[in-house]
């Protein structure tokens, strides 16, 4: 499974006192708004170009793939009750599909090496 990284970490600080925090988690857009307000919708755009990436492998390869959103919350250790919060995105795209090294002959109702009718190149030796 190849895993990308999308994004480096940014750095947004938000200002976080009791009454903020109180107003913050009540907001009625939550933890989505975030996402729509972060590095200035930036964040929202890479989600969503992951989120295709991740669904065009899928519909191609039959198989599952992840996207993993990481936000970082830390204490700014200069300004007192200010928070930074960075994020990053990684996406798991599923294995390419690799062909069969047997084929099913349908007549003889077993497996084949090769298919009746199918020309073949002798190789030189």
């Amino acid at each position: 499974m190849a895993e990308q990284t999308l994004t480096a970490a940014a750095l947004d600080p938000l200002e976080i006192d009791g009454d903020l925090l109180t107003r913050a988690l009540r907001h009625p857009t939550g933890a989505a708004g975030w996402i729509v307000q972060h590095r200035q919708g930036q964040l929202q755009a890479d989600l969503t170009e992951a989120l295709a990436k991740v669904l065009l492998a899928c519909a191609e390869n039959e198989r599952p793939g992840e996207i993993t959103l990481k936000i970082r919350v830390a204490s700014n250790p200069d300004t007192p009750g200010q928070m930074i919060l960075s994020d990053q995105i990684l996406t798991k795209l599923p294995p390419k599909a690799t062909a069969a090294p047997y084929l099913f002959d349908p007549e003889a109702m077993r497996l084949a090496g090769e298919l009746p009718g199918q020309l073949s190149i002798p190789l030189a030796c």
